[in-house]
């Protein structure tokens, strides 16, 4: 995401953004909330769900 944000920057128009936000919405959200769907299952997911967020881990207490 981060390499395609860096190509969005260096176009410097407002298509590669409007791109990388309908990949962003519409495929890599709904994979990570299935992802964390299917990891509910296991018995450590609660504590794994208190340490991290969505895409970025919680870094304050």
């Amino acid at each position: 995401m981060l390499i395609y944000l860096s190509f969005a920057l260096l176009a410097m128009h407002w298509l590669p953004y409007a791109v990388l936000a309908a990949f962003a919405f519409g495929v890599f959200l709904p994979n990570m909330r299935k992802k964390d769907a299917s990891l509910s299952r296991y018995p450590g997911f609660a504590a794994y769900r208190e340490r991290s967020g969505l895409l970025l881990p919680r870094l304050i207490g």
